[in-house]
């Protein structure tokens, strides 16, 4: 079979961003190897970037299967056919001090977040009920929640249905319809 060949029978975790942070490639790649969850899901990182940098992640880990420059409908089917979507954000002023759009992308997919909690992140997720919640930003803390996943902990089908919902209650224009004309009308 094709390693490059990634579809909805093969399960796989994910992740989707620049290959110019490097660092946070490293530390999702090396997570993914520490824990159990490598023997039986691939692990597909969508990357933008200059050649130099995706031949670096590709040096860095052969086996993880790379896409890049993916037209947007097609990104869309990677994030809903994923086993897992990853998304740490560390505990730096860079990533606390933003909330990354492809979290909305990944509720709206019905994804089963794989995330950290720094920065907006345990607003509004919490471990086993609508994402998988690591207790720090570490190899050895992600790879546990991996290792759980693995083990059956959680009930993955009922944390996607969550988080959806989470996704339509915070990050959907229609969550904010009424909110936004009432405020107005009031406030004129």
């Amino acid at each position: 079979a094709n390693k490059d060949v990634v579809d909805a029978k093969e399960p796989y975790l994910m992740f989707c961003g620049s290959a110019g942070y490097f660092d946070v490639i490293k530390f999702i790649i090396d997570s993914y190897n520490k824990s159990a969850i490598k023997n039986t899901k691939k692990l597909l990182l969508v990357l933008s970037g200059s050649d130099a940098q995706l031949d670096r992640v590709r040096e860095y880990e052969p086996n993880a299967i790379i896409r890049t420059k993916l037209p947007y409908n097609m990104l869309v089917a990677y994030y809903k056919h994923a086993y897992g979507l990853m998304i740490p954000l560390r505990n730096t002023t860079e990533d606390i001090a933003r909330f990354p759009n492809k979290v909305c992308e990944y509720t709206a997919a019905k994804g089963l977040i794989i995330t950290t909690c720094y920065g907006e992140m345990p607003y509004y997720f919490k471990n086993g009920e609508n994402a998988i919640v690591a207790e720090d930003c570490t190899v050895e803390a992600i790879a546990k929640r991996l290792d759980e996943i693995e083990a059956g902990k959680y009930d993955v089908e009922q944390i996607r249905k969550n988080c959806y919902q989470t996704g339509l209650d915070n990050f959907s224009i229609g969550a904010y319809k009424n909110k936004l004309y009432k405020f107005l009308v009031e406030n004129r």
